[in-house]
């Protein structure tokens, strides 16, 4: 059995949530580690990643952003995701966002089992991973997520699941620190009509909590953190992190008093030290990740053209007829034409 003095080993990495509402500065508050010298392998899957222009040039050197956002007809980023996560290493290549557990020509190698405690991991941002999951899931099943008049879907056990797994395999996959940005949802969970079980009953509790694949799954992911900062502002000027948390309210800290901080007090340096760790004594160097060469363009041939996947049309069944009265679509060769997610190298 491991001594106390082995098993808290690990105290100083950082595994934290930050969510709250848009435009609260959380992307900027990951991204600033590297200004404590750290370096930042960011996973961006929406627009927010140009917030690193507020660091300075030093600390910029030290950002690598892999920009995995949504294609019009992909779940690009959940997909993307699985890969990266399933065993820490991957191979990307990010001009034909082709990426693959075994090497691709012209692609970089990533291993991020090899980060140590001078590295941070952001995922940007968990609302934008989990959407990516409903749609990776929706061109997988033929299902029309903009049919308004439907109001619930089967997708939900899937998504939940794989979200899970995500979080799961973070903790497990990665020795350095991470941090998972987020958005906030309030969570009202009513009860059944005493006289009627089919109906809405009255307003059982008000919860503030990260934005998930659904409410009841939001309301599960903050354990899987060690730090879960809520970040709030009462004024256009002020952006407060809040580690007050509540039965109405998820935040919290193993380290932090229950209290809440100014954005620009409690910085990502600050918690690294309140946690029992140590900023890198030197500035960790840039990423510098291994290029696989692509075989094809050192011979003189070129590779194909990556072609374009096909539009994803309305929803047909097989009486639907063309107006000119000579196509009937089905929906078995509908579900041939769509491009396959999960099958993608």
């Amino acid at each position: 059995m491991p001594l106390a003095d082995t098993l808290i080993t690990d105290a100083g990495r950082i595994r934290a949530l930050v969510y709250g509402p848009g435009k609260m500065r959380k992307t900027w508050w990951a991204l600033r580690a590297a200004e404590f010298g750290y370096r930042v392998l960011m996973f961006s899957g929406e627009d927010g990643h140009s917030i690193v222009r507020q660091l300075p040039p030093d600390a910029r050197a030290r950002v690598y952003i892999l920009d995995w956002h949504d294609g019009p007809l992909d779940g690009y980023f959940a997909t993307a995701m699985t890969v990266a996560l399933k065993t820490g290493e991957f191979y990307v290549n990010e001009a034909t966002r082709q990426i693959g557990n075994q090497p691709i020509g012209g692609s970089i190698r990533i291993d991020m089992r090899s980060f140590a405690r001078d590295t941070v991991v952001v995922v940007d941002t968990w609302t934008a991973l989990t959407n990516s999951l409903a749609r990776r899931y929706a061109f997988e099943n033929n299902i029309d997520l903009a049919d308004a008049q439907r109001t619930e879907w089967p997708g939900y056990r899937f998504a939940a699941m794989l979200a899970t797994w995500y979080l799961s395999q973070l903790r497990s996959a990665l020795k350095c620190h991470y941090i998972v940005v987020g958005h906030e949802t309030v969570y009202e969970k009513y009860g059944k009509d005493p006289k009627d079980p089919k109906k809405q009953g009255p307003l059982e509790y008000t919860r503030v909590q990260p934005l998930s694949t659904s409410n009841p799954h939001g309301k599960t992911i903050a354990k899987e953190f060690d730090h879960v900062l809520h970040f709030t502002s009462d004024s256009p000027k002020t952006v407060w992190i809040d580690t007050n948390g509540t039965e109405d309210e998820d935040a919290g800290s193993r380290c932090l008093p229950n209290d809440r901080y100014s954005w620009d007090k409690l910085t990502f340096g600050q918690l690294v030290v309140a946690d029992g760790g140590t900023l890198p004594l030197e500035p960790a160097p840039p990423f510098d990740f291994p290029f696989v060469e692509d075989r094809l363009a050192k011979s003189g041939l070129r590779a194909p053209a990556p072609q374009a996947a096909p539009a994803i049309p309305p929803s047909f069944t097989s009486s639907t007829i063309t107006p000119d009265n000579t196509l009937a679509v089905t929906q078995d060769a509908l579900k041939a034409a769509r491009p396959s997610i999960l099958l993608r190298k």
